[in-house]
């Protein structure tokens, strides 16, 4: 897998990660506030970068992600190498002796105030819209965290005489560069995005940029200064101010070393993997990777790949591709068939294609997600250790029309071997959760598990359901748990997985158990679940 190195050593970027089988990922929340203090969010900070600085090796591949919020931090570990014991002891012991502090700065970042919701603020607190940009402009800002999306600054505290709630209806999309505040909190909008701030503006310099040396501009625990341009007076926009939209990182060379496919046609959904960008979480980054780790893990035994080796993961119905050599390639997963020139070819298995051949994926109805795996992994650039898409974070995309597909090795393996799968799809799945340490809300748990839920939606980020109304609501936005049930003020739960939000705001009072990811993965819509409480 070849690798460019402009961005791997940013702070909290780790590149030891490599996984060698699934792992078992839980979460640990470290509360620091019941609510937002500027002061306890500098421990937050401080903790955060003594973790990463001076945890023992052990420790430091068993933590795979560290994500600061306003009032807790987050550590996501695999629980397969360390307990949760060990993890909380040499916390402790950081926390009684550790002298680090957090190495700010101060960035100065200019803006043109001409949003479209400063006249409207400026009416309702009764001052005149110089006054709103006067009061924005001359506070310093706190970046508490970054999350929502790559690079997007949490900030605190917004001047009380100028704060505004959330709008009441959030819109469709915000512009990237967009400044913005609600209530107390103020941001930037690292990429397009929906949103339910008050737009104040926009900045003239990206804050995150994947194809810059520095991709992030700001850091959690940084200090911020917004500086009006003299435009900002006379109320007009000028587009030559305005930064250009975010640029895709192309993540597949277009040359690749041994081209293996053309692609002759796209599917729903076709993305290259591996296992996941690990201590991406500091930056707002998701963790993309495997979405179905034991299909994927699977699928690279067949050629006795790495586990963390480059797959091309497909949803409901994959590519055509053309084969452009003789090679040995394998396929596993669910919601799919894999046909050679027409041909079914038995799934899961590892089996030879010919140059001038073609494969395709048609739809089972059975499954969601399959994986095609190549001797030792497709050939693809990475950005903070992976080479996983991230369509968010504009890191690589989907397939496209004539991409070529290639390797890095000509090695060519054995030919035959299978695998029985061992998951059927099923009309209604039982999933196995348990309480948060943060929440004891039984009342959800309770309603969770009394009745079946149906799946509305699933992708990528989560899988909607519709059942009985869960308690739920609104908290101070913290992070969020891989398999977490994330309940909004309707009540209906979404269940987060790999490209979820890196913070949210919603409570989450239970968990799906990580053995049980992989049936998540495979969730479609009209499918039913049931969900089993394990004390």
């Amino acid at each position: 897998m070849t690798t460019n190195n402009s961005s791997n050593d940013l702070p909290f970027a780790q590149q030891a990660v490599r996984l060698k089988r699934p792992a078992r990922l839980q979460g640990l929340y470290l509360n620091f506030s019941e609510r937002i203090d500027a002061a306890a969010n500098k421990e937050i900070h401080a903790l955060a970068k003594a973790i990463f600085e001076q945890a023992p090796k052990q420790l430091k591949i068993a933590i795979t992600n560290i994500v600061p919020s306003y009032t807790k931090l987050y550590i996501e570990y695999d629980s397969s190498l360390i307990d949760e014991q060990t993890l909380r002891q040499f916390i402790d012991t950081l926390k009684r002796y550790s002298k680090a502090e957090t190495s700010t700065k101060t960035v100065k970042l200019e803006v043109n105030y001409n949003g479209e919701d400063l006249e409207a603020i400026a009416e309702q607190k009764g001052l005149t819209v110089e006054d709103i940009i006067q009061i924005h402009s001359q506070n310093t800002y706190q970046v508490y965290a970054l999350g929502f999306s790559a690079g997007f600054p949490f900030m605190g505290s917004v001047p009380e005489e100028i704060q505004m709630p959330r709008l009441a209806t959030p819109r469709t999309l915000v512009p990237i560069h967009s400044v913005a505040m609600a209530n107390a909190q103020t941001g930037i909008y690292a990429t397009s995005s929906p949103g339910g701030w008050n737009i104040l503006g926009h900045t003239i310099e990206s804050v995150y940029d994947p194809n810059r040396e520095q991709p992030f501009l700001l850091e959690a625990g940084d200090q911020v200064n917004f500086i009006p341009t003299p435009i900002a007076s006379q109320h007009v926009a000028s587009q030559h101010e305005r930064p250009p939209d975010l640029q895709t990182r192309q993540l597949l060379p277009k040359e690749p070393k041994h081209p293996l496919f053309k692609v002759l046609k796209t599917g729903v959904l076709d993305i290259i993997v591996d296992a996941g960008r690990f201590m991406a979480g500091h930056y707002g980054l998701v963790r993309s990777g495997y979405l179905d780790t034991r299909s994927a893990s699977i699928a690279n035994k067949l050629l006795a790949n790495p586990y963390n080796a480059p797959l091309l993961e497909m949803h409901y119905q994959g590519p055509t591709l053309e084969v452009l050599r003789d090679s040995v390639v394998a396929f596993f997963g669910f919601g799919m068939k894999v046909m050679l020139n027409g041909q079914d070819v038995e799934g899961g298995s590892s089996f030879k294609v010919s140059k001038g051949d073609t494969l395709t994926f048609p739809s089972t109805g059975e499954g969601k997600t399959a994986y095609l795996s190549v001797s030792d992994g497709f050939q693809s650039d990475s950005f903070l250790g992976s080479c996983s898409v991230d369509t968010k974070g504009a890191l690589g995309q989907a397939l496209q029309i004539d991409d070529i597909l290639g390797t890095n090795s000509l090695k060519i393996k054995r030919a035959g071997f299978s695998f029985q799968p061992y998951q059927q799809h099923q009309k209604i799945v039982t999933l196995h959760i348990y309480s948060t340490d943060t929440e004891k809300n039984t009342t959800a748990i309770e309603t969770l598990c009394a009745n079946p839920f149906t799946v509305l939606q699933a992708d990528r980020m989560g899988i909607r359901f519709s059942g009985d109304a869960v308690p739920g609501g609104e908290l101070i936005s913290e992070a969020t748990q891989l398999g977490a049930l994330q309940i909004s003020p309707s009540g209906m739960p979404l269940l987060l997985l790999n490209d979820r939000g890196t913070l949210g705001g919603y409570s989450k009072p239970a968990v799906v158990m990580p053995e049980d990811l992989p049936k998540v993965a495979q969730l479609t819509s009209g499918q039913q679940v049931r969900f089993k409480e394990i004390n």
